[in-house]
Protein backbone atom coordinates (compact mmCIF):
# COMPACT_ATOMS: atom_id res chain seq x y z
CA UNK A 1 0.00 0.00 0.00
CA UNK A 2 1.31 3.26 -0.83
CA UNK A 3 -0.02 6.72 -0.20
CA UNK A 4 0.98 10.30 -1.75
CA UNK A 5 -0.45 13.35 -1.68
CA UNK A 6 -0.63 15.82 -4.87
CA UNK A 7 0.29 19.30 -5.56
CA UNK A 8 -2.46 21.14 -7.74
CA UNK A 9 -3.63 17.97 -9.57
CA UNK A 10 0.04 16.60 -10.13
CA UNK A 11 1.77 14.07 -7.48
CA UNK A 12 3.73 15.57 -4.91
CA UNK A 13 7.32 13.39 -6.04
CA UNK A 14 6.81 14.57 -9.48
CA UNK A 15 5.97 18.03 -8.67
CA UNK A 16 9.23 18.50 -6.43
CA UNK A 17 11.27 15.88 -8.39
CA UNK A 18 11.12 18.08 -11.37
CA UNK A 19 10.54 22.11 -9.66
CA UNK A 20 14.49 22.02 -10.19
CA UNK A 21 13.64 22.26 -13.97
CA UNK A 22 11.33 25.30 -13.60
CA UNK A 23 13.90 27.18 -11.20
CA UNK A 24 16.68 26.33 -13.63
CA UNK A 25 14.37 27.92 -16.58
CA UNK A 26 14.10 30.86 -14.83
CA UNK A 27 17.68 31.16 -13.27
CA UNK A 28 19.16 31.04 -17.09
CA UNK A 29 16.39 33.39 -18.77
CA UNK A 30 14.59 30.49 -20.38
CA UNK A 31 11.51 30.87 -18.16
CA UNK A 32 8.78 29.74 -20.59
CA UNK A 33 10.76 27.06 -21.97
CA UNK A 34 11.42 25.64 -18.34
CA UNK A 35 8.10 26.65 -17.32
CA UNK A 36 6.70 24.24 -20.62
CA UNK A 37 9.29 21.70 -20.29
CA UNK A 38 8.16 21.57 -16.29
CA UNK A 39 4.55 21.37 -17.27
CA UNK A 40 4.50 18.85 -19.73
CA UNK A 41 6.71 16.04 -17.87
CA UNK A 42 4.63 16.40 -14.83
CA UNK A 43 1.77 16.00 -16.49
CA UNK A 44 3.42 12.93 -18.67
CA UNK A 45 5.35 10.92 -15.62
CA UNK A 46 2.07 11.32 -13.34
CA UNK A 47 -0.16 9.77 -16.53
CA UNK A 48 2.25 7.05 -16.83
CA UNK A 49 3.65 6.48 -13.16
CA UNK A 50 0.26 7.02 -11.18
CA UNK A 51 -1.80 5.41 -13.40
CA UNK A 52 -2.81 2.43 -11.28
CA UNK A 53 -3.78 5.47 -7.78
CA UNK A 54 -7.00 5.35 -6.89
CA UNK A 55 -7.49 9.32 -6.16
CA UNK A 56 -9.42 10.94 -3.24
CA UNK A 57 -10.29 14.65 -2.71
CA UNK A 58 -9.29 16.19 0.57
CA UNK A 59 -10.93 19.53 1.87
CA UNK A 60 -7.44 20.67 3.36
CA UNK A 61 -6.53 23.26 0.89
CA UNK A 62 -8.60 26.12 -1.15
CA UNK A 63 -10.57 25.87 -4.31
CA UNK A 64 -8.20 26.84 -6.92
CA UNK A 65 -5.72 24.06 -5.95
CA UNK A 66 -7.52 20.99 -5.03
CA UNK A 67 -5.47 18.78 -3.22
CA UNK A 68 -5.94 14.77 -3.50
CA UNK A 69 -4.99 11.88 -2.10
CA UNK A 70 -3.39 9.12 -4.63
CA UNK A 71 -3.63 5.63 -2.88
CA UNK A 72 -1.66 2.26 -4.77
CA UNK A 73 -3.06 -1.12 -3.46
CA UNK A 74 -6.77 -0.59 -2.72
CA UNK A 75 -9.32 -3.05 -4.25
CA UNK A 76 -11.00 -1.86 -7.19
CA UNK A 77 -14.30 -2.18 -5.74
CA UNK A 78 -13.34 -0.83 -2.41
CA UNK A 79 -15.40 3.14 -2.94
CA UNK A 80 -18.03 1.04 -4.48
CA UNK A 81 -18.54 -0.87 -1.02
CA UNK A 82 -18.44 1.97 1.16
CA UNK A 83 -20.74 3.67 -0.92
CA UNK A 84 -23.22 0.29 -0.69
CA UNK A 85 -22.67 0.07 3.24
CA UNK A 86 -23.65 3.93 3.33
CA UNK A 87 -26.88 3.10 1.09
CA UNK A 88 -27.58 0.00 3.63
CA UNK A 89 -27.47 2.92 6.55
CA UNK A 90 -24.23 1.38 7.95
CA UNK A 91 -21.73 3.09 9.91
CA UNK A 92 -18.56 3.23 8.12
CA UNK A 93 -15.50 2.37 10.28
CA UNK A 94 -12.09 2.35 8.70
CA UNK A 95 -8.52 1.41 9.84
CA UNK A 96 -6.64 3.12 8.15
CA UNK A 97 -2.31 4.59 8.67
CA UNK A 98 -2.26 7.73 10.98
CA UNK A 99 -2.05 9.91 7.91
CA UNK A 100 -4.16 13.38 7.79
CA UNK A 101 -4.63 13.94 4.18
CA UNK A 102 -5.71 10.16 4.11
CA UNK A 103 -8.13 10.41 6.81
CA UNK A 104 -9.47 13.85 5.51
CA UNK A 105 -10.06 11.98 1.99
CA UNK A 106 -11.89 8.92 3.38
CA UNK A 107 -14.01 11.33 5.60
CA UNK A 108 -15.05 13.29 3.09
CA UNK A 109 -16.03 10.64 0.74
CA UNK A 110 -18.05 9.40 3.00
CA UNK A 111 -19.95 12.89 3.95
CA UNK A 112 -20.45 13.85 0.38
CA UNK A 113 -22.26 10.36 0.35
CA UNK A 114 -24.41 11.78 3.40
CA UNK A 115 -22.77 8.83 5.49
CA UNK A 116 -20.69 8.47 8.75
CA UNK A 117 -17.75 7.53 9.57
CA UNK A 118 -15.14 6.78 12.10
CA UNK A 119 -11.46 5.73 12.28
CA UNK A 120 -8.99 3.22 13.80
CA UNK A 121 -5.62 3.39 13.18
CA UNK A 122 -3.69 0.40 11.44
CA UNK A 123 -1.42 -0.35 8.63
CA UNK A 124 -3.72 -0.92 6.05
CA UNK A 125 -6.44 0.62 4.62
CA UNK A 126 -9.76 -1.52 5.23
CA UNK A 127 -13.16 -0.74 6.31
CA UNK A 128 -16.28 -2.37 8.18
CA UNK A 129 -19.90 -1.73 7.76
CA UNK A 130 -21.05 -0.77 11.73
CA UNK A 131 -25.01 -0.57 13.23
CA UNK A 132 -25.16 3.32 13.19
CA UNK A 133 -26.95 4.23 16.44
CA UNK A 134 -29.12 7.26 17.17
CA UNK A 135 -27.40 9.95 15.03
CA UNK A 136 -27.94 13.55 14.38
CA UNK A 137 -26.78 15.18 11.02
CA UNK A 138 -26.93 18.37 9.83
CA UNK A 139 -27.17 18.41 5.89
CA UNK A 140 -25.59 22.15 4.45
CA UNK A 141 -26.05 22.68 0.51
CA UNK A 142 -25.44 25.78 -1.54
CA UNK A 143 -28.49 25.30 -4.09
CA UNK A 144 -32.59 24.40 -1.93
CA UNK A 145 -32.24 21.74 -4.61
CA UNK A 146 -28.93 19.65 -3.32
CA UNK A 147 -30.50 20.26 0.07
CA UNK A 148 -34.01 18.56 -1.16
CA UNK A 149 -32.26 16.28 -2.80
CA UNK A 150 -29.95 15.14 0.49
CA UNK A 151 -32.96 15.12 2.63
CA UNK A 152 -34.92 12.66 -0.12
CA UNK A 153 -32.02 10.15 -0.11
CA UNK A 154 -31.85 10.52 4.41
CA UNK A 155 -35.48 9.82 4.05
CA UNK A 156 -35.11 6.71 2.03
CA UNK A 157 -32.67 5.57 4.57
CA UNK A 158 -35.03 5.78 6.97
CA UNK A 159 -34.12 9.43 8.83
CA UNK A 160 -36.35 11.70 9.78
CA UNK A 161 -36.49 15.73 9.71
CA UNK A 162 -35.96 17.43 12.72
CA UNK A 163 -36.80 21.35 12.75
CA UNK A 164 -37.54 23.75 10.09
CA UNK A 165 -35.76 23.91 7.12
CA UNK A 166 -32.93 27.38 7.38
CA UNK A 167 -31.34 29.38 4.35
CA UNK A 168 -28.59 31.45 5.98
CA UNK A 169 -27.31 34.39 3.67
CA UNK A 170 -24.34 36.60 3.40
CA UNK A 171 -23.03 39.28 0.63
CA UNK A 172 -21.40 36.44 -1.13
CA UNK A 173 -23.29 33.15 -0.98
CA UNK A 174 -26.50 31.41 0.61
CA UNK A 175 -26.88 28.00 2.82
CA UNK A 176 -29.53 25.91 3.11
CA UNK A 177 -29.92 23.59 6.32
CA UNK A 178 -31.98 20.86 7.26
CA UNK A 179 -31.00 18.75 10.55
CA UNK A 180 -32.02 14.85 10.12
CA UNK A 181 -31.74 12.65 12.68
CA UNK A 182 -32.03 8.54 13.00
CA UNK A 183 -33.15 6.43 15.48
CA UNK A 184 -35.83 7.19 18.37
Amino acid sequence: MKITSDVMGIPAPIFFGLLPIAIAGFYFKFALVGLCLFIIACLLLSRVLFKDYLRLETTISPKPFKSSVLIKGLDESFLENVEQAINSNKKIVFSCPDNLLLKNALHRYVECNLGQSTFIKSNDISFEAARLDISVKIISCPSRKDLELGISMLLKRGWREDGEYAQQSNFFSTVHTQKMIHGN
